[in-house]
C-alpha cells in the first residue's frame, strides 16, 4: 500500500488559522491479483489527512467506492 500512496502538502483552516497538513490518497486494490473475489472494490479509494498541530495528528479518514454510473459517495467513519 505504501508504494501506491500519493502524498500532497495541503493547508487547512483550524480555529481561523491556516495549518499545514498532508493528504494521503491511495487505491490499494487496483493491482491485487485476487480482486476477482471482490470486483466492486477494485477502484476503492482511501484518503487520509494528517496535521502535526492536531492532537492525534488525524484530521480526516475517508473511503470511496466509485459506482459504475459515476455517482460515488464518500464514506466517513
Amino acid at each position: 500500500m505504501v508504494d501506491q500512496a500519493q502524498l500532497n502538502a495541503i493547508e487547512l483552516q483550524r480555529d481561523g488559522s491556516p495549518v499545514p497538513a498532508t493528504e494521503i490518497t491511495l487505491t490499494p486494490f487496483t493491482q491485487d491479483q485476487h480482486i476477482a473475489v471482490f470486483p466492486g472494490l477494485a477502484e476503492k479509494r482511501y484518503r487520509f489527512v494528517l496535521a502535526d498541530s492536531v492532537p492525534g495528528r488525524i484530521v480526516e479518514i475517508q473511503s470511496e467506492v466509485p459506482s459504475k454510473t459515476g455517482n460515488s459517495r464518500p464514506r466517513r467513519p
